[in-house]
């Protein structure tokens, strides 16, 4: 996969769709955990196309797993102010979270959920802020709905069940 980064680097230096080919190359450098080159690529990626939502949301992806969370959260609010997707919202309230900024996650996740009701992500991460704010109930709710969609997801039963604890339901 590396080599096929590279091959889009120089796709992209020889002039043939540059934004996109850019794209690809820090597409694959960050499925390879080759985090440095995948930013380096996405830079080149803005700079061909300023405006470039895609390159944004991956930005804001390799930013977090990173644990560089203020970029993230910049990068989370260019990919809205390009394209405002249910996921680049959902981004957006991930940032926030990592931040500490609760209040303002699950209103943006919210937004995120109200765009995109299959956005599993979106209600686990609220679920997360529910369980700091003892809103137990609510993050029962969310749980138990992305179940009723994905019965083998284990983050949801693990987040479940700190919930129960809580309230102390066995």
């Amino acid at each position: 996969m590396e080599n096929a980064a590279h091959d889009y680097i120089s796709a992209a230096v020889f002039g043939l769709n540059p934004a996109e080919n850019f794209l690809q190359s820090a597409n694959l450098s960050y499925k390879t955990y080759h985090y440095e080159e995948a930013l380096s690529a996405i830079l080149k990626a803005i700079e061909v196309r300023p405006k470039y939502h895609e390159a944004f949301v991956l930005q804001c992806q390799v930013f977090l797993k990173i644990n560089k969370y203020d970029e993230a959260y910049t990068s989370s609010i260019n990919a809205l102010e390009t394209k405002g997707s249910a996921f680049a919202q959902y981004l957006k309230g991930l940032t926030e979270f990592y931040l500490g900024r609760y209040s303002e996650a699950q209103n943006d996740l919210n937004k995120a959920i109200s765009k995109d009701k299959l956005l599993l992500d979106s209600y686990l991460t609220l679920a997360e802020i529910q369980l700091i704010s003892k809103e137990t109930q609510f993050a029962i709710e969310n749980c138990q709905y992305v179940l009723s969609i994905d019965k083998n997801n284990h983050y949801a039963y693990y987040i479940r069940s700190k919930a129960r604890g809580i309230r102390r339901e066995y």
